[in-house]
C-alpha cells in the first residue's frame, strides 16, 4: 500500500464522514479533556523492510483555550515479513491546533514528538518529530469523530538509514469530559437547541424559547405589528388600529 493509497482512502473516509455530521454544541472551554480510541493504517520506510498493518490506538487531550490542546497518543501493531515478526510501538506527544470551519467541524494541525519501540525479532527504539493534519468532527457535546493522516520523521534510526519516514491514517471517535459552550448562531441568548427562532435579528428581544416578544412601544395596548399609530401618546382613547379616536366628529380617526 502507498502513501498515497492511504492518504485518498483517509480523506475518502473523512468526505463521507463530513455529509453525515451532526451539527453540534460549539467549542470547547479550556480544561476539556478528550479521550478518543482509534484505528490506525501505517506504511513503514522501505528501509525498515515491514509490511503494512492495521493497529489499535488511544488517546487523551486537554483543551489549553478553546483552539490549542495537548494531546499524548499511543497505538500497537504487529508486523514484520516473511522470517520476522515485529511490535511496532508509537508514542506520541502533540501541540494541537483545532480551526473551525463551522460549528461542528474542525481542521486539526499539529507538531509533534515521537518515540517508537520496536518489539519481538526486531528489538530497536527511534526518537523523532512527528506532524498531523486532520478533521474532527462533533456529533454530539460529549461525542466526536476524527479523521487524520500523520508523519513520523527520524534523523538517525537505529536501523543505521540515513533518515526514516513512517506514515498512517487514523480514524476513530473521542469523548469529552468538562465543561463546553453551547453554540448560539443568532445571538439571542438562547442556546441553538432550545431556539425556536434560530434566525432573529440582532437587538432584538426574545423570550425562552428564542423567538421574539410581542412589542408596544407607545403602551397603548395595539401591537407594534398592527398599530398603525405608534407614538400614540399615553392616555389617549384609541381604536383597534392603535390610532385616536375621533375627536372632531368628521368620521375619521386622527391616524387616518
Amino acid at each position: 500500500m502507498t502513501w498515497w493509497g492511504l492518504t485518498r482512502s483517509g480523506w475518502l473516509l473523512l468526505a463521507l464522514m463530513s455529509v453525515g455530521a451532526v451539527k453540534a454544541a460549539g467549542q470547547h472551554h479550556p480544561w476539556t479533556v478528550e479521550v478518543g480510541l482509534y484505528a490506525q493504517v501505517n506504511s513503514f520506510d522501505e528501509s525498515l523492510q515491514l509490511d503494512n498493518v492495521t493497529g489499535i490506538g488511544a488517546r487523551v487531550g486537554v483543551f489549553l483555550r478553546p483552539k490549542l490542546s495537548l494531546e499524548l497518543s499511543g497505538s500497537h501493531a504487529q508486523t514484520g515479513d516473511s522470517l520476522r515478526t515485529v511490535s511496532y510501538f508509537p508514542l506520541a506527544m502533540f501541540v494541537m491546533f483545532h480551526i473551525p470551519l463551522r460549528s461542528d467541524i474542525a481542521i486539526l494541525l499539529a507538531p509533534g514528538f515521537v518515540h517508537t519501540s520496536y518489539g519481538k525479532d526486531a528489538a530497536g527504539s527511534d526518537d523523532g518529530f512527528a506532524s498531523l493534519v486532520g478533521m474532527s468532527f462533533q456529533a454530539s457535546r460529549r461525542i466526536g469523530i476524527r479523521v487524520d493522516a500523520r508523519v513520523d520523521f527520524f534523523g538517525s534510526p537505529s536501523n543505521g538509514a540515513g533518515n526514516n519516514i513512517n506514515y498512517s491514517v487514523n480514524a476513530g471517535m473521542s469523548l469529552y469530559f468538562g465543561k463546553q459552550t453551547r453554540k448560539d448562531s443568532d445571538g439571542d441568548g438562547v442556546a441553538d437547541q432550545l431556539d425556536k427562532c434560530p434566525s432573529t435579528r440582532a437587538g432584538v428581544a426574545v423570550d425562552a424559547t428564542g423567538c421574539p416578544i410581542p412589542l408596544d412601544s407607545d403602551g397603548d395596548g395595539v401591537l407594534d405589528t398592527i398599530d398603525r399609530c405608534p407614538d400614540t401618546p399615553r392616555g389617549q382613547r384609541i381604536d383597534q388600529t392603535g390610532c385616536p379616536l375621533d375627536g372632531d366628529n368628521d368620521g375619521a380617526s386622527r391616524g387616518s
